[in-house]
């Protein structure tokens, strides 16, 4: 306080109007990238439980499924994820055993081995559900869909669609470097601004 009072009329107007754009531009900006952060993984997350329900209710897709039949599962979910622009498409038994996989080596294991969450909501409760978790392709949002067999009802297996989350981050972060340029574009406009009100009330 101190301080502040040795400061000129002008100094004084142009910190203070200073800080109070910082301020306030903070609060707005933080709000801001918080409600672009949720929005964007609301908006993937959405996606990706569309995709996976459409797959998951695919005529083909079923009597694969069914059949336990790697060999026509595993191309057809390579192409699906090109086609919706997803990081992977999964897509296991009654079991949670996979059969297609972007990387063969991991079909005949166990989804939940490394999906780093439960497929009980789908396989259980024949629910579709969201996740964001560390899996064996990464941190991504994920939509999980049951498969219903067309004939009996009973579920026989499910679809996992997932999106990484890089994008996401990628977006947050142009997002906070357009921030700190508006900040810093707030303050040196209160300076103007306090510079011109001093020298009128001068």
């Amino acid at each position: 306080m101190k301080l502040l009072r040795r400061l000129k009329l002008k100094s004084r107007m142009i910190l203070i109007l200073g800080l109070m754009a910082l301020v306030q531009t903070g609060f707005i900006g933080l709000f801001a990238v918080h409600y672009l952060h949720e929005s964007l993984d609301e908006q993937i997350g959405q996606r990706a439980l569309d995709v996976a329900k459409t797959i998951a209710a695919t005529p083909q897709i079923i009597k694969a499924v069914e059949k336990r039949d790697s060999e026509y599962l595993q191309p057809v979910s390579l192409k699906l994820a090109e086609e919706t622009q997803a990081r992977f498409v999964v897509i296991g038994d009654r079991q949670g055993i996979r059969l297609a996989h972007p990387r063969p080596e991991k079909i005949g294991h166990s989804m939940s081995d490394d999906e780093g969450d439960d497929n009980s909501p789908a396989l259980v409760e024949g629910q579709g559900y969201l996740s964001k978790a560390l899996g064996s392709m990464g941190w991504s949002m994920r939509g999980k869909a049951p498969i219903f067999s067309s004939e009996t009802g009973a579920i026989v297996g499910l679809v996992s669609v997932g999106y990484h989350l890089d994008q996401v981050e990628q977006i947050i972060h142009r997002y906070r470097i357009t921030l700190i340029a508006v900040i810093v574009a707030s303050f040196l406009l209160s300076a103007l601004i306090a510079v011109w009100f001093a020298n009128h009330f001068k």
